[in-house]
């Protein structure tokens, strides 16, 4: 009786560590991740149809978030270099989603919003964003992992485009997240068609 007492002890402590660790707070959704993660590091770069990085590009919209132990963002930092950081403000509502992130401009001095509406599978459906060239609103689905596949863009104030960015993973990580991902983006602009081809790199580090 004793062993078999120790037998569920052993194995209520396995499941429990394997919950915590698959963990996948609301947070956690909207960076796209699950486990213990600690911080992830995302750079960016225009390429062509094949991933290969286009000569004479940087990288771009570099980004690093945060979390603490319970899988909650607590800081996010978007950079061109470590000496050039912008910080991000970040406001939630009753439930501790985040509703609402400000991102500051050093170039017009001025903070943009993003406004983000969700789903009842608590993954972001819709959402808002403010830049230097106006406003867009973004409508978005996923796949069965919870991980962004498509993204649809409409010009709600400035120079009018619609824009369908698609998503495809390319590498994965010993956690399941993704750490390579390329992007397709079908612009409509007036009605002159035109394609790019992005791929984002992630370092994501884990307690």
């Amino acid at each position: 009786m004793k062993n078999k007492h120790l037998s569920l002890l052993c194995l209520t402590a396995i499941v429990l560590t394997m919950v915590s660790c698959n963990k996948r707070t609301p947070d956690m959704k909207l960076i796209e991740v699950s486990g213990p993660v600690k911080q992830v590091v995302t750079q960016s770069y225009v390429s062509d149809k094949n991933g290969r990085q286009l000569e004479d590009t940087m990288s771009w919209n570099n980004r690093r978030m945060e979390f603490d132990e319970d899988g909650e963002l607590v800081r996010g930092t978007y950079y061109l270099d470590e000496n050039d950081t912008t910080a991000i403000r970040i406001y939630r509502d009753k439930k501790g989603h985040i509703v609402l992130i400000q991102k500051f401009d050093p170039l017009c001095h001025r903070w943009f919003d993003t406004h983000i509406s969700y789903n009842q599978d608590g993954l972001v459906s819709e959402y808002d964003q403010e830049s230097i060239d106006g406003e867009s609103h973004f409508t978005c689905t996923y796949d069965e992992k919870g991980n962004l596949r498509e993204e649809r863009e409409v010009v709600t104030k400035g120079d009018p485009y619609e824009a369908v960015t698609r998503y495809r993973i390319m590498e994965e990580d010993e956690h399941g997240n993704w750490i390579r991902t390329m992007a397709r983006t079908d612009y409509d602009i007036s009605g002159e068609k035109t394609t790019e081809y992005r791929v984002d790199l992630r370092q994501i580090t884990y307690y």
